[in-house]
């Protein structure tokens, strides 16, 4: 039985064509194709609660209806590497600043050294 489902991830609505006795991991499939979002990254929230249905229950088994709107939370791979890439330069400029900072101090030592 073929049944529509509204998503919506990160504001942007989805209509879903699904077929309640398929499973939640296909769902999930399908849904990874429409927002590029990995399945392990996905949290589906329905009914305002966190999904607990395990990959191989089906959609039926799941409580989806005709007309149910589910929430999708999650990021794209995209998204995630942006991020690691901030962050990779961040730690780069901080070991940088490290080493300068240790470079001062060994010229400030050297240069009490020869003073005395």
């Amino acid at each position: 039985m073929s049944t529509n489902v509204s998503v919506s991830h990160k504001g942007k609505p989805y209509v879903v064509q699904v077929d309640l006795t398929s499973t939640v991991s296909s769902f999930q499939a399908q849904l990874e194709d429409l927002t590029s979002v990995p399945v392990e990254n996905q949290k589906l929230l329905f009914k305002g609660k966190k999904a607990l249905a395990k990959g191989d229950d089906t959609l039926e088994v799941f409580g989806l209806k005709d007309g149910t709107k589910v929430q999708l939370l999650g990021s794209t791979m995209e998204e995630i590497d942006g991020l690691r890439a901030v962050e990779d330069q961040k730690n780069r400029t901080e070991q940088i600043l490290r080493n300068r900072e240790g470079q001062a101090r060994v010229r400030q030592t050297t240069f009490t050294s020869l003073s005395s």
